[in-house]
């Protein structure tokens, strides 16, 4: 992108951040070609752990219709993208809402039911969710990998953004993001009602856009495709309803990257 801000101590992106980038973009592109003509269906992106928004802004630029939210534990880094995304979009959408929104808050938080409780929450505002797709890089290298990095990486970058936290696979955060899929994703009831009640051309694509499944796309260590395919395709509850597609490999020809699938439990559309 250009004009894109980057300051420590959050991360410089690396190539494979634009390698997943492309891949998001060559399978939107493929899905917002099949409802044909000039209409476009609603696009909204969830960006996880947006850091200096480059994910995000890149998507938002391909697909000027697209409205995303970024989402990060580091504060720095939500004021950072919300920056370059004033630098690099007109920021704003037809309805005059922001096209890019980033919120200062962790994967882990990111819901709208208690933990615990498995209750709704009631002294917040509820989080707005309904999102097309999830893309996220999260913190993954390994507790054991860290003190091998460059000491340019390790003295000027976010350390809670690199280590994927104290399980030694490197994956808390990444099990986080996974079980938050469902909630992330799932259709908002008022957006049916107004899909199922419209009518002509534009109601038949935004009908079909919210019944359509989800998908996430991850950048992840090159030992972490195998073992996140190993929990989904077992019997853990906790990822109910999200299945494993496939593993991209980067230019180097190791598996960094993951495609999942949130299958949605939605009511039959309406003759």
């Amino acid at each position: 992108l250009e004009n894109i801000q980057l300051r420590a101590p959050i991360l410089c992106p690396r190539p494979e951040t634009e390698e997943l980038v492309d891949w998001v973009v060559q399978d939107l592109r493929r899905e917002l070609g099949r409802y044909g003509g000039e209409e476009q269906p609603p696009l909204r992106l969830l960006d996880v752990g947006c850091g200096s928004g480059v994910i995000g802004l890149s998507l938002a630029k391909e697909f000027p219709h697209a409205e995303i939210v970024g989402i990060d534990s580091s504060e720095i880094a939500v004021e950072l993208s919300t920056e370059n995304a004033q630098l690099v979009l007109n920021n704003k959408s037809e309805s005059n809402a922001p096209r890019y929104q980033a919120l200062h808050v962790p994967a882990s938080h990111y819901t709208n039911v208690d933990a615990h409780a498995h209750t709704p929450h009631t002294s917040k505002e509820p989080y707005r969710f309904g999102f097309h797709h999830v893309i996220a890089n999260p913190p993954y290298i390994l507790p054991s990998d860290m003190k091998s990095l460059s000491p340019d990486v390790l003295n000027h970058e976010d350390h809670n953004a690199l280590c994927g936290g104290v399980s030694a696979d490197g994956l808390d955060i990444v099990r986080e993001i996974v079980a938050r899929l469902p909630e992330w994703t799932a259709s908002e009831p008022q957006a049916d009602a107004d899909a199922d009640t419209g009518d002509g051309i534009a109601a038949d694509i935004y009908t079909a856009r919210v019944h359509a499944n989800s998908y996430c796309y991850m950048e992840v260590d090159d030992s972490h495709p195998a073992l996140i395919q190993s929990w989904l395709d077992g019997t853990d509850e906790e990822f109910s309803g999200v299945q494993f597609v496939e593993s991209g490999k980067d230019l180097s020809g190791r598996d960094r990257f993951v495609k999942l699938l949130i299958a949605h439990k939605n009511p039959p559309r309406p003759a």
